[in-house]
């Protein structure tokens, strides 16, 4: 909150770091609370909270919890609460298919059967399959990803088996990552998984698992896709999840590396 924002709490006593604390954590809460509430809950005394109040520059506790209910208000006509709204919105149970737990741990399974997995994706999905990959790399699994689609993949993957090829999109459109995937497709030696936004798109049609969600929105100007990657990162960070809990993987032994 703004009244808290400028302050500095190198002059703070315990007992005040320990009202201010509660306030920064809970000031909704505290908003329709007595002195004593706010006391009680945070292991002070009436006194202490309502000298804290008159340190912070208000007359009273009445004025205190005024423009605590104030900033509340003005808090949520900036949009900060809708837009914490459509976070959550964006990952509820029904954003999603049904039965995405059951193909998470069928995914799981590919990722440890396989020699290298590939994330491909251009723009904002090339840098969630740049994370994705680093993040599969740290647990001892061959990944890395591909954000440029002309790049020469079926060369260095020349005579290797059992690659596990996972590719983003929001749209599932995108006509240089679908010419790139139609490539692989009918190739014996590997195995498609997308994620994205739409599973009636050519690359969920190609794909040999789909993990899909839809909270997707119009592309700005035509171009350039606005939508959140936050159900895309729900999924990434699921996969990761379970693999992080997997036998061969926490049974590695750093000696290994």
């Amino acid at each position: 909150m703004a009244i808290f924002d400028q302050l500095s709490t190198s002059d703070f006593s315990s007992t005040d770091l320990a009202i201010y604390h509660f306030l920064m954590s809970n000031y909704e809460d505290a908003s329709k609370m007595r002195v004593r509430d706010i006391a009680k809950a945070s292991h002070t005394s009436a006194a202490s909270v309502i000298r804290f109040v008159r340190k912070l520059g208000f007359n009273s506790y009445p004025e205190f919890i005024g423009f605590l209910k104030q900033s509340i208000h003005e808090k949520s006509d900036t949009g900060e609460i809708e837009f914490r709204e459509e976070v959550i919105e964006s990952l509820q149970e029904n954003q999603f298919s049904f039965d995405m737990q059951e193909k998470l741990l069928v995914l799981a399974d590919k990722i440890m059967d396989a020699d290298q997995i590939v994330f491909i994706g251009i723009g904002i999905s090339g840098i969630l399959c740049e994370y994705a990959a680093r993040r599969l790399a740290t647990l001892g699994i061959n990944s890395f990803a591909i954000t440029d689609p002309y790049y020469p993949l079926a060369l260095r993957l020349h005579n290797t088996t059992d690659n596990l090829l996972i590719t983003i999109s929001n749209s599932g459109q995108t006509p240089d990552l679908i010419e790139m995937m139609a490539y692989y497709q009918p190739l014996q030696d590997f195995q498609m998984v997308s994620i994205t936004g739409n599973s009636d798109s050519s690359l969920a049609r190609m794909s040999n698992l789909v993990f899909s969600h839809h909270y997707t929105k119009p592309r700005k100007y035509g171009f350039f896709d606005n939508s959140t990657q936050i159900p895309t990162m729900f999924i990434i960070e699921s996969i990761l999840n379970i693999l992080e809990k997997h036998p061969e993987i926490t049974n590695l032994d750093p000696v290994d590396f």
